[in-house]
């Protein structure tokens, strides 16, 4: 089972995530490629978290409210996929 996206403060998660990208220099000087892509895991779920959390809090908690709202939202226009990548925090 999937991972699920968590709601959190913005600006927390940000600072998080640049952590993670700047420590990730260090994966990038060693040759494991497995070591190198289980470092980049908690980018990945970093970046879903804040997608989930500059959605405002009545678009609900789970990924499916968000995109719906999203989408309510924004009726009429042309969504990208990665957009709703983002918004929802679900990857597949």
């Amino acid at each position: 089972m999937g991972r699920r996206s968590k709601r959190g403060d913005p600006e927390k998660l940000r600072n998080e995530l640049i952590a993670i990208l700047t420590n990730f220099k260090t994966q990038l000087a060693e040759g494991d490629l497995r070591k190198k892509v289980l470092s980049l895991i908690p980018a990945f779920e970093n970046l879903a978290d804040l997608g989930g959390s500059v959605t405002p809090e009545e678009d609900g908690n789970s990924g499916f409210d968000r995109l719906l709202n999203y989408l309510k939202r924004y009726q009429g226009e042309v969504i990208a996929g990665q957009e709703l990548m983002v918004v929802s925090g679900i990857h597949d």
